[in-house]
């Protein structure tokens, strides 16, 4: 464990300030998502920690959401592009 890690229930938790920099967020983005829940996280002397699975998980979901999305909007172009092919 290095100086700026806690264990809490044998878990691992990072500074947001790293954990934001290993996954290209910005801190502040990191920090909310603890708040908010949809990340683990804990604030111990106005620092708030990151259990780094919980957030490589949280963008992982994320990025499979982003990829849906734009394969659906792609199928919505190429239909919407068919439909006016064929009324011209």
């Amino acid at each position: 464990m290095t100086r700026n890690e806690i264990i809490i229930d044998g878990k691992r938790y990072v500074p947001s300030k790293v954990a934001s920099r290993r996954v290209s967020l910005v801190p502040d983005y990191v920090t909310r998502l603890c708040r908010l829940g949809l990340v683990r996280g804990a604030r111990s002397q106005g620092v708030w920690y990151v259990d780094e699975d919980s957030l490589h998980a949280f963008v992982e979901v994320k990025k499979q959401h982003l990829e849906e999305t734009w394969r659906r909007q792609s199928e919505l172009l190429k239909y919407e592009l068919r439909a006016s092919e064929s009324k011209i």
